[in-house]
């Protein structure tokens, strides 16, 4: 079993990451663009390097099987976490625009900024094969259900798309997604678990590129975040008390319900582990940038992400030390 102390360590080391990054914000070393740009890094190399080094790093071939209850593993994660998103907007009686963000920041969490490094750093290579089916269900979902949501919020505050799409615009939108599909991160992903099926031999001079490129995302994403925490009115968002029940739901019971839901049907102490951490990692900015484009009010997504962030030291090895509490009474 993991310890917790070493989530704490490793968290309380993405919050000094994070202060970096918003001390150089305060003192104009690194500015907006120069975040949006490492923003753009992060995304099209770092991350797919990460993805594709720790799969070339693993010692031996792993069995469909496994591949495939991965698969099943996240889909299911994916559809609980949704779940208990509306329910969590139900209970705190928000407005069906709101009730949207709040399911899109229950379900989608920054897997890629701050799952990643995290999951590598406290659970190894080995579990990196989940993260990386995660991201694959992760681009799949968003795209071709999370957009549609967030334009149905956008429809229900009167912005955005104002009428229901016309046959052209159908197929106009699912050519978009497919396209979308179609990025590096999902390449990446797929022939990371390609790498972890067969576990081909990868000559260094592929290898060594990738690894040294992959150790950068960590550092890079913290920065980034830490641009965000530097331009946020903090104030404003410490008196939010709708929002810190919902961060306090999100981070510490819906982590743990779900995880204890699923782990009737996985044996792998490692899996379960890694799925509680994917849930449990801050809300991602993906759905935030998509309502942006579409001018929807989007201080709701900025004050959940900037606090489930600020917060996860926190939740997150609580909400790892509960769920193995829960399990050993249970067991």
């Amino acid at each position: 079993m993991i310890s917790p102390m070493i989530i704490v360590e490793q968290m309380l080391v993405i919050c000094i990451l994070i202060l970096i990054g918003a001390f150089l914000h305060k003192k104009a070393l690194l500015t907006d663009v120069g975040a949006a740009q490492i923003s753009t890094l992060i995304v099209h190399v770092t991350n797919p390097a990460i993805m594709l080094s720790s799969a070339i790093e693993e010692e031996s071939a792993i069995p469909a099987a496994e591949i495939g209850q991965a698969f099943a593993l996240a889909v299911s994660a994916y559809a609980l976490a949704a779940g208990a998103g509306y329910l969590i907007a139900r209970l705190l009686k928000t407005d069906a625009g709101d009730r949207i963000a709040i399911v899109m920041m229950t379900m989608y969490a920054n897997v890629g900024f701050i799952g990643i490094p995290l999951v590598l750093a406290t659970l190894g290579t080995r579990a990196m094969v989940y993260v990386t089916i995660n991201n694959l269900v992760y681009s799949l979902l968003f795209y071709t259900t999370g957009i549609p949501l967030i334009k149905r919020a956008a429809r229900l505050h009167g912005g955005g798309e104002a009428s229901d799409p016309k046959p052209d615009e159908h197929r106009s939108s699912w050519k978009s997604i497919l396209k979308s599909l179609l990025h590096i991160g999902t390449i990446a992903a797929v022939l990371s678990i390609f790498v972890y099926l067969y576990h081909p031999a990868v000559p260094a001079l592929i290898s060594d590129p990738l690894l040294y490129a992959g150790r950068c995302t960590t550092f890079l994403s913290m920065l980034v975040l830490g641009v965000s925490v530097a331009a946020s009115p903090l104030k404003e968002f410490l008196t939010d008390i709708k929002v810190w029940c919902f961060i306090l739901l999100r981070g510490l019971v819906v982590p743990i319900a779900v995880t204890l839901i699923l782990s009737p049907f996985i044996a792998d102490q490692l899996l379960l582990d890694t799925v509680l951490i994917l849930l449990a990692v801050p809300s991602g900015s993906l759905p935030m940038i998509v309502s942006r484009e579409l001018h929807l009010d989007d201080r709701l997504f900025s004050r959940g992400i900037i606090l489930s962030t600020l917060i996860a030291p926190v939740t997150i090895p609580v909400a790892m030390t509960a769920m193995h509490a829960v399990m050993e009474l249970l067991h």
